[in-house]
């Protein structure tokens, strides 16, 4: 199963280096300065991105529903800017993941395809309109969920993945996921690669 009960544990793999190696490389003094000089030379001018994830949470599925949301976190502590791509969990967790945003759009001007989803976990999505035909009826705004293919964290930024904004929508969830299970959400950015950050389930 891709999600479990109880507390998250993670594994820490710790690299040796043989003693004999390093002994050997320290021969020859001035061949192990030259190859350091090139090495430094060779990263010069990029600074390496350092993204850390707090506080991931999934809202427990209410009913017979097969979507539920992730919420967390994101800070990028490193010297550039960063963007996430994706994300993903285990097909025992759930068929995909879908990074969404909420934004509030003029019903006047929605498309008859657009609107609210009534199985979205973020309860506002829908709220502000009475859903009809598959779309939202109201003479104001409503408060549309939507895909987006990027989110760009700046750098020395935390952005907030929460309710009624962005957050990571789980699609065909396991119906047997529930409190206080913990699954793994695999997050993707553009130079920090594959994130997996662990996720409690709590209750809706």
């Amino acid at each position: 199963m891709g999600f479990r009960r109880g507390v998250f544990r993670s594994s820490l793999a710790i690299v040796c280096a043989s003693t004999l190696f390093l002994a050997a490389c320290g021969d020859d003094d001035e061949d192990s300065t030259a190859k350091t000089s090139d090495a430094s030379t060779s990263v010069a001018g990029t600074v390496p991105s350092e993204i850390q994830i707090n506080g991931a949470w999934a809202r427990e599925p209410i009913g017979q529903s097969e979507t539920t949301a992730v919420y967390f976190t994101v800070s990028n502590l490193g010297g550039e800017e960063d963007t996430l791509l994706e994300a993903g969990v285990d097909e025992s967790v759930a068929q995909k993941a879908e990074i969404h945003e909420v934004v509030a759009v003029a019903s006047n001007t929605m498309s008859p395809s657009e609107g609210g989803d009534a199985d979205d976990a973020d309860e506002g999505a829908d709220k502000d309109g009475e859903k009809t035909g598959g779309h939202n009826v109201d003479m104001g705004d409503v408060m549309q969920m939507r895909e987006v293919a990027a989110v760009n964290i700046p750098v020395g930024q935390s952005l907030v993945f929460e309710p009624g904004k962005y957050h990571v929508m789980l699609i065909g969830v396991n119906p047997e996921l529930a409190v206080p299970d913990t699954f793994d959400l695999v997050l993707i950015f553009e130079k920090a690669g594959e994130v997996s950050v662990p996720v409690e389930v709590r209750a809706a």
